[in-house]
């Protein structure tokens, strides 16, 4: 049995990791920490673990096998590397980063502690790619494929409505999502243009 721990108690936790998680018989959800200290005793009360409010509460990280982390995206790089320290194999979503210095700052972190990260994004999992990928047989070679995505971020509202947090709008949040569908789909591209 696998001890985990969840950081961030939001609807991609609930919605996509909770469920996942409790299809497997060989992980122990034994921590839920999140911002909303009683969101987190709710979901800690559900699996009889314990609930914190900042992962800086927990005094010891022994017995503990991995994170998945689900959070803002500009509250990943202090709490990965806390993970990374304690050599907390972890599991976060997407984006890698807030820039290339964190993602270069973050895999040093990883690597120098020995253990792992991986970056989750979950469109590709959708039943309308699936779809996509399988009908890409019949339409021959792709020589160009052209992606758009449009966001108004001014009238988003909660983290995703302020671009301090979200870190980037579109090309980090949405944008991210078109190249791991993209290269998912078609495969690795010959040459990009943007």
């Amino acid at each position: 049995m696998k001890n985990i721990i969840l950081i961030g108690a939001g609807s991609q936790m609930t919605k996509d990791h909770i469920p996942t998680v409790e299809r497997r018989g060989d992980l122990k959800i034994v921590a839920v920490i999140d911002k909303d200290f009683d969101k987190a005793k709710q979901f800690a009360r559900i699996y009889g673990a314990k609930a914190y409010s900042d992962i800086g509460e927990i005094k010891t990280f022994n017995n503990i096998d991995a994170a998945i982390v689900c959070v803002p995206h500009n509250q990943y790089a202090p709490i990965c590397d806390t993970l990374a320290k304690n050599k907390i194999a972890t599991l976060r979503e997407k984006p890698a980063a807030m820039s290339s210095q964190e993602m270069a700052k973050t895999i040093s972190q990883f690597r120098k502690y020995d253990t792992y990260l991986q970056v989750c994004v979950q469109r590709r999992f959708s039943q309308i790619y699936e779809l996509v990928k399988g009908l890409i047989r019949n339409i021959g070679k792709i020589y160009s494929i052209q992606a758009s995505y449009t966001m108004c971020v001014s009238e988003m509202s909660g983290w995703r409505g302020d671009r301090n947090v979200m870190g980037g709008g579109v090309v980090i949040d949405m944008g991210y999502h078109m190249i791991d569908l993209l290269t998912y789909i078609f495969g690795r591209p010959d040459r990009v243009y943007a």
